[in-house]
């Protein structure tokens, strides 16, 4: 957990970039969620519920005394109300567009910020790396290969972005995105919602387990591509001691060896990222079918 904050704290310069992320992804979670419910309405009148949507008691918005049909009532009420169907019909669809248009507004200054976000800490980490190298003693250069510390400063660095930045911010937009959804569905029915949240629990014990495994893997190909760099770098720069002794098939072979150790490396660490996606696919369906039988 320390370290969890630590790396955070590369954050901290660049607050106001990370707040304005938070905002507009909250804006675009309460909006999509938002504009799930406006297909209420508009199913209504293009389905014959005309004569319940022009009456003004809330006929359009399914039942008059439901929560969510006050809700909408309230939200977009006045706006869909004409004389004809067509006319409520239009009104609804560009309400829609509306919301679809601030939504996608947001969408991107979420992800304009956070790439700004992530491109500064990037810079501060590499900055720092190096003014800690050039500080350290003899002893360290010549216990650590050079191609270790030049994968530190190169690829290391990357694998922190993603953590602090872009992991973090899909994890802030999927918590922010599950909390209006989850609002929205208890607000239609708590019962199915209920129902449709047996999922949670294998799906929790599924990332734990996954986040273990894909940290342990991704740690074993930074490793092997930190090998690789540190023999490519020694073969080159001693390429005239390798000619002279004439070691070039014994430096092949060495090479082949570290590249294939990587090639194991990243197939296991890719063996589990990818069983997630299917795994977690099934589970969502299964839920579905146990929502579809319990309301049907």
């Amino acid at each position: 957990m320390k370290l969890y904050l630590r790396i955070l704290g590369y954050l901290r310069p660049h607050a106001g970039l990370f707040v304005t992320s938070i905002v507009a992804m909250t804006i675009f979670a309460a909006l999509d969620a938002f504009s799930f419910t406006l297909l209420i309405p508009f199913l209504n009148v293009l389905f014959g519920a005309n004569s319940l949507a022009l009456s003004g008691r809330g006929g359009m918005f399914g039942s008059g005394s439901s929560t969510m049909g006050r809700l909408l009532e309230w939200a977009v009420g006045d706006l869909v109300s004409a004389g004809s169907a067509m006319g409520a019909l239009r009104n609804v669809v560009l309400v829609i567009f509306g919301v679809f248009v601030v939504k996608n507004v947001a969408l991107y200054v979420q992800n304009y910020t956070t790439s700004m976000t992530e491109g500064r800490v990037t810079r501060d980490i590499r900055n720092q790396i190096y003014g800690h190298l050039l500080r350290l003693g003899f002893p360290f250069f010549q216990r650590t290969r050079t191609g270790q510390i030049i994968s530190r400063v190169t690829s290391d660095v990357d694998q922190m972005r993603m953590l602090v930045t872009n992991n973090l911010s899909k994890a802030l937009s999927n918590s922010i995105q599950t909390v209006f959804f989850l609002g929205m569905l208890l607000l239609i029915s708590w019962k199915l919602t209920l129902v449709a949240a047996i999922s949670l629990p294998p799906m929790l014990g599924l990332w734990g387990r996954f986040r273990k495994r894909l940290r342990t893997g991704v740690l074993s190909v930074l490793d092997a591509v930190g090998e690789v760099s540190s023999n490519i770098q020694e073969t080159v720069s001693g390429i005239r001691v390798v000619k002279a002794s004439g070691a070039e098939e014994w430096e092949l072979e060495r090479f082949h060896g570290l590249t294939r150790r990587h090639y194991r490396a990243m197939v296991r660490n890719e063996r589990w990222r990818q069983f997630f996606g299917p795994a977690t696919e099934m589970i969502t369906a299964s839920s579905v079918l146990a929502l579809l039988w319990f309301g049907s």
